[in-house]
């Protein structure tokens, strides 16, 4: 009997946590602008990438945006397309960064990095830049079935600097 009490009420918990814990920006549907375009809501575009086929629909995408001194990696579907490419893009999970130091990137769809030695265009890393080298901090796989960026282990991941 307060076994099952216990299993509800923490159920019904972590259902009013979660909810709290999505960024305002899920659910947000925009048309793509330039790179150092403010959008619409005030948000800064700083690039993205493709991270799926893009002859098969829908597309998906990662974009990285900023809002004063906090960065975000979006993970979006694009949800009107056209010959032209992307007409409107819907925002279905967020990554957010505060006071994101100048010391760290954000890697994604570059080939910059690889898990195990194997390119993979979902692979996303947050690494701080070391006498020349990137450390792998914390990563992530934009997983388009749940439609979630999921934390990953950072072993077997290694990032490259790109030779100018």
């Amino acid at each position: 009997m307060y076994k099952s009490i216990l299993i509800i009420l923490t159920s019904i918990v972590v259902t009013a946590v979660v909810p709290a814990q999505r960024s305002e920006y899920v659910g947000y549907r925009y048309k793509p602008v330039l790179v150092d375009q403010i959008l619409p809501n005030g948000i800064k575009d700083l690039g993205g990438a493709i991270i799926s086929d893009p002859k098969i629909n829908p597309m998906w995408g990662i974009a990285r945006v900023s809002k004063g001194s906090t960065q975000m990696l979006w993970l979006e579907k694009a949800i009107e397309q056209d010959d032209g490419g992307v007409q409107r893009w819907e925002v279905l999970d967020v990554l957010t960064f505060a006071k994101f130091p100048k010391t760290r990137e954000l890697l994604f769809g570059s080939g910059d990095c690889r898990r195990n030695a194997k390119e993979n265009s979902r692979l996303v890393v947050q690494a701080s830049v070391r006498r020349g080298n990137y450390v792998v901090e914390k990563a992530w796989i934009a997983d388009t079935g749940s439609q979630r960026f999921v934390p990953i282990a950072v072993k077997g991941i290694r990032c490259e600097m790109a030779m100018p």
